[in-house]
């Protein structure tokens, strides 16, 4: 009888050990921008080994803001892969920016103060902006020599470290239509106020 409980004791402390080490991450992503505009689906599938899934439509090329609650107990970097679609009707990017901010005090520019930091060791990649700018650990601007078409998507990869157990941040993602589109749309706005 002895040793079955001790067997069933080893059991046990085996399954609650192995619970432990697949805790990681415990993360909650929302959308305050979410609309007609803005699609987000997570995908948590992989989360106990760090990784995250976002597929995203954006049919405006206003700021988008992604917030992240979570805790973690031994993985303190989140390793993302993000698609994105243009859903715009007319709007070609030619740059996407990134930057994380608070979410406590709204920090929206990306100026830091936050809980994370992007990982500038691992490797941040897109499969149509080439050119990588890594404006302190905050800011991350994607452009050329390629840019995304209205239906078209782009893949970027990259981490976010977090500094805390208990970590709440915003990631901030804006898409930067070509400059001849804003171009028209100034003229024609401005032909519009002519008219009146």
């Amino acid at each position: 009888m002895k040793s079955r409980v001790s067997v069933l004791l080893a059991s046990a402390s085996l399954l609650l050990f192995s619970a432990s080490l697949n805790a990681g991450i415990h993360l909650a992503c929302e959308s305050p921008d979410e609309s007609d505009q803005h699609r987000h689906q997570f995908d948590y599938s992989e989360i106990d080994t760090g990784h995250l899934g976002i597929q995203e439509q954006l049919q405006s090329t206003s700021q988008d803001r992604i917030h992240f609650n979570g805790t973690c107990d031994q993985y303190s970097v989140i390793d993302i892969t993000k698609t994105v679609t243009n859903g715009t009707v007319d709007d070609t990017w030619t740059s996407y920016i990134l930057t994380l901010g608070n979410i406590i005090i709204g920090d929206n520019n990306g100026n830091g103060g936050c809980d994370a930091e992007f990982v500038l060791e691992n490797t941040i990649t897109s499969n149509v902006f080439q050119n990588i700018t890594l404006l302190e650990p905050h800011k991350i601007i994607f452009e050329a020599p390629d840019s995304v078409l209205p239906g078209d998507s782009v893949t970027f990869e990259f981490s976010i470290r977090v500094s805390s157990e208990d970590f709440h941040f915003c990631l901030n993602q804006t898409p930067v239509p070509e400059p001849l589109t804003l171009a028209l749309f100034g003229i024609g706005a401005l032909c519009i106020r002519m008219k009146k």
